[in-house]
């Protein structure tokens, strides 16, 4: 928790967001290739819980739905 706290206070907070809207920007372009917005959101230090996030925004949640 201190490494990724260590992290996130020097990283470049602008950078971050503009590779997060990246992200969701491709992604919803289904003829765009996802992966080189995602190598530039972890080169500029997102975490793994933030570009899933961003990928959810587009692509949404899946919930199980319970039966029994």
């Amino acid at each position: 928790m201190k490494r990724l706290a260590a992290v996130r206070a020097d990283r470049s907070l602008a950078a971050v967001s503009a590779a997060l809207e990246e992200v969701r920007r491709v992604a919803a372009t289904p003829e765009r290739n996802l992966m080189p917005a995602v190598l530039e959101a972890v080169a500029v230090y997102a975490s793994v819980g933030e570009i899933v996030n961003a990928l959810a925004d587009v692509f949404g949640r899946w919930h199980e739905t319970p039966t029994i």
